[in-house]
């Protein structure tokens, strides 16, 4: 339980962090974030980048 914190916490902060990017340089309009649903595709992808990384970390400490 507490991995899936973890990579969920992760994935939030690298999200926000593309998000907060991405509207500055005009790309995302956080104003209206309903109306604009790609920062939950953003989310997503990062989410599953942390959790395959996270996954091959434990794999290769278990090898």
């Amino acid at each position: 339980m507490k991995e899936w914190f973890l990579y969920v916490f992760i994935a939030t902060l690298i999200s926000m962090f593309i998000q907060s990017g991405l509207d500055k340089i005009g790309l995302l309009n956080l104003n209206n974030m309903w109306t604009d649903l790609s920062w939950l595709v953003i989310f997503f992808v990062v989410y599953v980048l942390i959790d395959l990384a996270g996954r091959a970390l434990i794999g290769s400490k278990n090898n």
